[in-house]
């Protein structure tokens, strides 16, 4: 509406008002622009949703707003309980070989048995870090090598490149059918799973074998 000559004033309509903190941090006259109404933050957490527990409010539109669960601290909306805290330590993320530590949160932490690394305690060797694994031998950190292969010519694709963590080196075998590499592990220790980086064109078939010795025998 006009108010004088040469200014006038906004008349906000619903859900919307003149913020004159807003108009004075943008260098402008309070009361010529009609901004959304933000109840999450002018209004108190107790007028919003202080009766509801482990809820934050949303805001859904000029003035208005919503309450939902206050997932940053680990609450989840259960259809029969409401928001209840979930512990993610208890979909077991760091495996046997460490242990999950949880707080109020939607993050967990793994504290690995040495020799293996976060985030979810695989061997360090696995995980690209250049450590080793923690056998039974009880010898601690202990890192694998490549020891023999059928065929390791090749000047910059040596046997040693298979294992040396980097994705762009690799080890190449020769023109037979059977090519193979043996690697130590450097102490027994249970495997659930092998995870092969390979030129699909040169390799068709690929199984694993293992022994407690280089002489065999090979299940």
């Amino acid at each position: 509406s006009q108010v004088g000559p040469s200014s006038f004033s906004c008349q906000c309509g619903e859900g919307y008002h003149d913020d004159a903190q807003a108009a004075a941090r943008d260098g402008r006259v309070a009361g010529t622009e009609c901004v959304a109404i933000n109840n999450c933050a002018v209004l108190s957490a107790a007028e919003t949703c202080g009766e509801q527990a482990n809820t934050v409010c949303q805001m859904t539109g000029p003035g208005e707003h919503m309450c939902v669960c206050d997932l940053a601290n680990g609450f989840e909306l259960d259809a029969e309980l409401g928001c209840v805290f979930v512990d993610l330590c208890e979909r077991q993320p760091c495996g046997a070989k460490g242990v999950c530590e949880s707080a109020r949160s939607n993050e967990y932490v793994c504290a690995c048995n040495a020799g293996f690394e976060q985030p979810a305690c695989e061997p360090a060797w696995l995980a690209g870090g250049g450590g080793g694994v923690d056998g039974d031998g009880g010898g601690g950190a202990l890192a694998p090598r490549v020891v023999a292969a059928s065929h390791n010519k090749e000047v910059d694709r040596g046997m040693e490149r298979a294992l040396d963590g980097a994705v762009e080196t690799m080890w190449m075998g020769g023109s037979k059918s059977d090519e193979w590499i043996v690697v130590d592990l450097g102490a027994a220790f249970s495997v659930s799973s092998v995870r092969f980086h390979r030129q699909a064109k040169r390799m068709r078939d690929t199984f694993v074998q293992a022994s407690h010795s280089a002489a065999g025998p090979w299940f």
